[in-house]
């Protein structure tokens, strides 16, 4: 998980989009021809995957939102 996080801040800084898929590791870990293509060693297995990509659309402004559900603790 701290490998894919770092992937994701690295992805992020040179302006791709990306996210993390956690069902694909079950699918790797459950076939070994998959896991043969991905030069996954047997003794191993995959935890995270991480897609990466040219986003489609670049947003200039983010969301407005309301706080008005916001509690504060203090």
């Amino acid at each position: 998980m701290i490998y894919a996080t770092y992937t994701i801040l690295a992805a992020h800084s040179l302006g791709l989009g990306e996210t993390m898929v956690g069902i694909v590791p079950a699918a790797i870990n459950k076939v070994s021809k998959v896991k043969d293509l991905f030069k996954i060693p047997e003794r191993n297995e995959a935890n995270m995957s991480v897609i990466i990509g040219y986003p489609k659309y670049k947003y200039k402004r983010a969301i407005k939102r309301k706080n008005e559900n916001v509690e504060w603790i203090e």
